[in-house]
């Protein structure tokens, strides 16, 4: 799970270095790699802008999102209610994200479990930021 802008930098380094081998071992290679994060732990969204400047698009997982922001087992029935995405702190915290990335033009998707995918849906298109 991606957490610090200091990995996003170590795959680039990586990316770049696998490049340079291709290119001397006259390998063909695509010309442009498109870089995305998963955004799964909260503290992605506190530097989502920073992380705006070195990825082309984001994926939020919700599951692990809201997992990681109440501190709650999913897999745990017996805190299965504490486990809900669809609180102002979750919400605001997606909008927060997908705003600060549309602002910057990358785009974002969001992987969200069936039983709350209608819900976020509506939340989405009232924000406008789908069709």
């Amino acid at each position: 799970m991606v957490h610090s802008l200091d990995q996003i930098l170590w795959v680039k380094g990586e990316i770049q270095k696998a490049i340079v081998e291709l290119k001397r071992d006259g390998l063909r290679h695509a010309e442009t790699i498109t870089l995305g994060i998963m955004v799964e732990v909260p503290s992605v969204c506190y530097i989502i802008d920073h992380f705006c400047d070195e990825v082309d698009f984001f994926s939020i997982g919700s599951n692990d999102m809201t997992q990681y922001l109440y501190a709650v087992d999913r897999n745990n029935r017996a805190y299965s209610p504490l486990y809900n995405p669809i609180t102002p702190s979750f919400l605001r915290m997606l909008q927060q994200i997908v705003t600060t990335a549309h602002q910057r033009g990358k785009w974002v998707g969001i992987a969200v479990n069936w039983a709350v995918k209608a819900v976020i849906c509506r939340y989405c298109l009232g924000w406008a930021w789908m069709s």
